[in-house]
């Protein structure tokens, strides 16, 4: 969102970050749980990337919100609410590798304040598209809407495939 908010537009698999960024958010995820005595469970975190340094914002016990339970479910076929549940009442919670399909989870919002406008005939188009795997409307035309600053003031969210990463972006 523009400044001085902070909010999340989406998220996309893979990330389009280097291997060696990677290995440096594994690394600080790795020594806060150890510190915290956490060995094992689902968690969300948000983080920021500056300058070659990771830094982790908040960190809860929780899976996270703006669709990352679909972006999991369509990019690897994991199934993270099933794993929250089984990992909580103490089962089995193996989780087997599988190749990763380039998507993304996109929010979309307004940047001005009014009525919603939309082609509805539009919609229903790009629903019909093979990329398009949801595509979920949060408002309906003429609904009043405010600009995007958080998750709240969405007004669709879309999940999207690609063949490939550069076609992704």
């Amino acid at each position: 969102a523009p400044r001085p908010y902070t909010a999340t537009w989406g998220h996309e698999v893979p990330s389009g970050h280097d291997d060696q960024t990677i290995e440096n958010l594994r690394a600080v995820i790795t020594r806060l749980f150890a510190a915290l005595g956490i060995t094992s469970g689902p968690f969300d975190c948000d983080i920021v990337i500056s300058g070659g340094q990771t830094y982790i914002l908040e960190m809860s016990p929780r899976l996270g919100g703006n669709a990352l339970s679909d972006l999991a479910r369509v990019c690897a076929g994991l199934d993270l609410p099933d794993y929250a549940v089984r990992h909580a009442l103490g089962l089995p919670t193996e989780i087997a590798p599988s190749p990763i399909r380039p998507a993304a989870a996109v929010l979309l919002g307004v940047d001005t304040p009014g009525a919603l406008a939309m082609n509805v005939a539009a919609i229903d188009e790009l629903r019909a598209l093979d990329w398009v795997v949801e595509l979920r409307l949060d408002r309906a035309p003429g609904d009043a809407v405010l600009p995007f600053i958080n998750g709240r003031h969405r007004v669709a969210a879309a999940l999207i495939t690609a063949p490939d990463t550069p076609t992704l972006h």
